[in-house]
């Protein structure tokens, strides 16, 4: 696969399965991008990922299901990222799927930083995780929930719930 007009000089990974109307935007989403598995991203029908950063470890995999959309954000995930169909990832947008050690630590410094393996995130249909917003490992955002400007989410949204804040907390419900 190759990206017309790329600004990037990159190259995309061979183990993606993306859709042909699917959009994406640039071979530096791939900087970070480490999966073994196939497919390591999967983006389904009219999908989109502009200037996301794909920070993806051997056993992870990203899926954007259809007409699913992620802009400016950062995807760290060590098992998988789940946004489902129509849901849409602001610009800022961090989904933390593990706590990892910082890199650069000798391995007797290694033992003091806690870390757990990835857990997964799942951004349900039709859902919106607003600028700058946190998701953290094993967190569910439920079907037409709203998680507001720069919450930090820490516990699974319900569906059509509103969240916000740091930590998030829920405000009020939609439908």
């Amino acid at each position: 696969m190759r990206i017309q007009d790329d600004w990037y000089p990159g190259s995309i990974p061979v183990n993606i399965d993306v859709d042909p109307t699917a959009c994406l935007d640039s071979s530096y989403s791939f900087t970070r991008f480490r999966s073994l598995l196939q497919p390591g991203l999967v983006m389904r029908r009219g999908a989109a990922l502009y200037g996301a950063i794909l920070d993806v470890r051997e056993r992870g995999r990203v899926i954007l299901d259809e007409c699913a959309m992620v802009t400016s954000a950062y995807l760290c995930c060590d098992s998988e990222i789940y946004i489902g169909p129509y849901a849409m990832v602001a610009w800022g947008a961090v989904l933390l799927g593990s706590y990892r050690s910082p890199s650069g630590l000798q391995p007797d410094q290694a033992k003091d930083v806690t870390s757990e393996e990835g857990r997964p995130i799942r951004l349900e249909r039709k859902c919106w995780v607003g600028f700058e917003a946190c998701i953290l490992p094993g967190v569910t955002v439920g079907e037409g929930a709203i998680v507001g400007a720069r919450a930090v989410v820490a516990s699974d949204v319900p569906p059509y719930a509103l969240a916000v804040g740091n930590p998030a907390r829920i405000v009020g419900r939609h439908r």
